[in-house]
């Protein structure tokens, strides 16, 4: 399990391009062709799009099976990693910085799974890959649930807007009493 900024990072770098775009990874001597390793990008976009929204559990559990049982474990702490860290990102910019490692951290994972797939495994593992995105592309990304008291203010004049489904209840303040004001 991959935890932290540093061991995301130290992930991304050693993916490289090699000659004609196909992909190596660096230390392991594997090269994937340039199709596998797209593959493995929309995988890894799949899985990060869908941290936090109603697909969420159905990713989860699809990229479980496709790692299968003797990973199950391992692939379960990170995905939970990963939706748990995408979920805390509040500030726009730290969050456009978590989404591209833990893209990168899924790419590598996946390509590593390609890559060390032959024939009709990897097929399959390639099919269910890119069924991740259909998966994604059916809930809005930016639908996430709160649970307690959930406060959306502007300030310095910026715009600030939410959606709220269900029961939402508003109060006025209450007037100062004389001790407070």
């Amino acid at each position: 399990m991959t935890t932290g900024d540093d061991s995301a990072e130290h992930d991304a770098a050693r993916c490289g391009a090699g000659l004609n775009g196909a992909l190596v990874l660096r230390g392991r001597g594997v090269m994937l062709a340039e199709g596998l390793a797209a593959i493995a990008a929309a995988g890894a976009g799949a899985v990060v799009q869908a941290a936090g929204t109603d697909a969420w559990e159905t990713v989860r559990d699809r990229v479980r099976r496709i790692f299968g049982a003797h990973q199950e474990r391992t692939v379960t702490e990170s995905l939970d990693h990963t939706s748990a860290t995408l979920q805390l990102m509040v500030r726009e910019e730290d969050r456009e910085r978590e989404l591209a490692l833990q893209a990168a951290f899924w790419r590598l994972r996946f390509e590593e799974l390609l890559a060390g797939s032959e024939g009709e495994r990897r097929q399959a593992a390639a099919a269910q890959l890119l069924s991740l995105g259909d998966i994604s592309e059916r809930t809005p990304a930016s639908r996430h649930t709160f649970t307690g008291n959930v406060s959306v203010r502007a300030d310095r004049g910026s715009v600030a807007g939410a959606v709220f489904e269900g029961d939402v209840h508003i109060e006025n303040p209450r007037s100062p009493g004389r001790s407070q004001g």
